[in-house]
């Protein structure tokens, strides 16, 4: 016989020497009288199937029920009945283990529960259950849910109800589900079905959420835990999504032979709308609320405030964002959470997406007055690298000026062979002589190509090449026209402000370090670094491989440049260990190249070999061997 702990606190409310009635034990155990007398029927049926069992239940009218003991003490019997039936791998063993168990057991239950009755069922000491609790309690207070202590009764977790079914499917979701397998494979087939025949899409990892969250659900509607939201705020619930649930709710009753309330089935469609995918096929008549679009606005605004990238005229970014809000808004109302495996990737490996993301954020905090989730910043990454992967795609053709001596005939035939070889790489060809190169404006030129030796300095690429393009020539421009000109960030990274011997304890003290020697070098206007710890405030700004990109809130300098320190130690920057620092100070001028200056800076923060290169060598000239 498995008695599990449902059966074991009926048993023991009822081994005393008196009656009680179905209402007493409701209120004792938090179910209702009809769940009672269902469970005692079931253990009534188990105890007779034990050899020689020497007690049962036993009811009598108007009075109630009594545990009968035939022979020997009830406590003896029931102990010896519960270690029994405890599988000795049942037991939590680990702290961890005790923890996510004190949560279960704390949130399945109204009453008070002892610290010696907690120690008394997981075989451990007071001492070991208040260390485990403390586990348990923090991670309660992430949901909102706090742990009551009232003397003489004990402790007892109380909190909003949907913070509790969402703690509970974390929970569920992070431990092995072989005993539900079956039953969730059926409610998988249920709500598949469900969704293919309105045709509504949810991302895989949401439907499996979506699923435990069913399952949790009904046992909380068994247990009689009734939801409770605010239903005021108008958000956007498709009549697709309320017909479906409908039919959801029907099948749940059918299935589990319990009543879904019209109340939980509102929750259940706000938590499918919450999850939904927007945009898909049949949704071209979307109509998003005017405060979700002012959102985007302000939230696109952000980009330029910060890192002067106007992205309000890139309309597929302004869609995207639009149609993830209307999920994004009903989950941040509701507190819907929506896992996002990708995080640890997405934040390493598009950093200034992920930082965008995370200012974008701040706008969403003021808005809904709670933090946003990292993995909701993460999926809001993935919209600004789409946008700045297809920008950085369109700006790839560069202008070219050759230098040649031969006259106009050689020269017109060369841009001809040029376009020829190199079209889809090419923006504007421009010729010119020796001498006209000396007035010449190299603001609009990416490369110079000269058939010629050219002795005097030049502010952009020059490559030597023959008067007649050979197989080997060909090979050589299509290489350099291919990686695209990065010449032009060393006019953001500049010697003097390159530092290779910071000491600093704390992320504060390098911020002001590297603004007090940069002060030596160029005029910084007050309030930089005030600006920058307040950015830092809001989110770190380190995402891996030692390197960190501290940068102002809102552009404060008129052109863009870049501090480094390279620091003496590794220090905790907020979320990894950090080495190398680039202090980013953003300028409010029009800057052609800024969109490639991102892009080139964070291919090289993210290339290990080149970080701890210049980490080691502390050295301005290694630095510049990667840019």
């Amino acid at each position: 016989m498995k008695v599990g702990r449902e059966e074991k606190l009926i048993l023991e409310i009822l081994s005393t020497e008196t009656y009680i009635t179905s209402s007493e034990l409701a209120e004792k155990t938090g179910y209702s009288s009809r769940t009672i007398r269902g469970k005692i029927r079931e253990i009534n049926e188990m105890l007779r199937k034990m050899p020689d069992c020497p007690m049962e239940i036993q009811a009598k009218p108007r009075f109630g029920f009594k545990l009968n003991i035939q022979e020997g003490t009830k406590q003896q019997i029931l102990n010896q009945l519960f270690r029994e039936n405890f599988r000795e791998e049942d037991i939590p063993a680990t702290p961890g283990e005790r923890a996510n168990w004190l949560l279960a057991f704390l949130l399945d239950q109204k009453e008070y529960v002892t610290i010696s009755e907690l120690a008394d069922c997981l075989f451990v000491t007071d001492s070991v259950v208040k260390t485990a609790l403390k586990n348990t309690e923090s991670i309660l207070q992430q949901y909102g849910i706090r742990i009551l202590r009232r003397p003489g009764y004990g402790i007892c977790a109380v909190g909003e109800e949907s913070a509790v079914r969402n703690c509970l499917v974390d929970l569920f979701m992070e431990q092995k589900c072989e005993n539900a397998g079956h039953e969730l494979e059926e409610l998988g087939t249920i709500v598949w079905e469900l969704l293919e025949r309105y045709q509504i899409r949810i991302p895989e990892i949401a439907f499996y959420n979506f699923i435990k969250y069913i399952y949790v659900s009904v046992r909380r509607i068994q247990k009689e835990c009734e939801i409770t939201f605010c239903s005021e705020d108008q958000v956007q619930v498709e009549f697709s999504h309320l017909e479906i649930v409908e039919k959801l709710g029907d099948e749940l009753e059918t299935y589990y032979g319990v009543e879904i309330p019209e109340k939980e089935r509102m929750y259940l469609a706000i938590h499918l709308a919450g999850k939904r995918i927007v945009g898909n096929t049949g949704e071209t008549n979307l109509v998003v609320k005017e405060e979700l679009n002012e959102l985007v606005e302000q939230m696109v605004a952000s980009s330029y405030e910060e890192f002067n990238l106007n992205l309000k005229n890139n309309f597929d970014l302004m869609m995207l964002l639009k149609q993830h809000m209307v999920p994004l808004d009903i989950r941040l109302r509701y507190n819907i959470p929506l896992v996002n495996p990708l995080l640890t990737d997405i934040q390493k490996n598009y950093p200034l997406a992920y930082t965008i993301a995370e200012r974008a954020a701040v706008i969403l905090q003021e808005y809904y007055g709670k933090e946003i989730p990292e993995g909701e910043i993460g999926y809001l990454a993935v919209i600004y690298a789409l946008a700045l992967e297809e920008q950085e795609a369109e700006i790839k053709k560069s202008n070219i000026l050759i230098v040649c001596n031969s006259g106009k005939g050689s020269s017109r035939l060369l841009v001809h062979k040029y376009r020829q070889e190199f079209g889809s790489y090419i923006d504007q060809i421009e010729v010119c002589n020796l001498i006209e190169l000396k007035y010449r404006d190299f603001e609009a030129v990416d490369y110079v190509f000269t058939t010629v030796p050219i002795t005097e300095s030049i502010p952009v690429p020059v490559y030597e090449v023959g008067l007649f393009l050979n197989s080997e020539d060909i090979v050589t421009v299509r290489k350099i026209l291919e990686k695209g000109n990065h010449g032009f960030l060393k006019n953001y990274f500049k010697k003097e402000l390159f530092f290779s011997d910071v000491h600093a304890e704390s992320k504060e003290q390098v911020i002001c370090e590297l603004c007090k020697r940069a002060r030596n070098v160029l005029v910084l206007p007050e309030g930089v670094e005030e600006s920058v710890l307040y950015r830092e405030s809001l989110s770190s700004t380190d995402y891996g491989n030692f390197v960190a990109i501290p940068h102002p809130y809102q552009t404060v300098v008129p052109e863009t440049t870049v501090i480094v320190g390279i620091l003496d130690r590794q220090i905790d920057w907020g979320r990894n260990q950090v080495q190398a620092v680039f202090l980013f100070l953003i300028g409010s001028q029009k800057d052609k190249n800024l969109q490639k200056f991102y892009q080139e800076t964070m291919r090289i923060f993210m290339d290990e070999k080149a970080i701890q290169t210049i980490i080691k060598t502390k050295t301005y000239d290694a630095f510049l061997n990667y840019i």
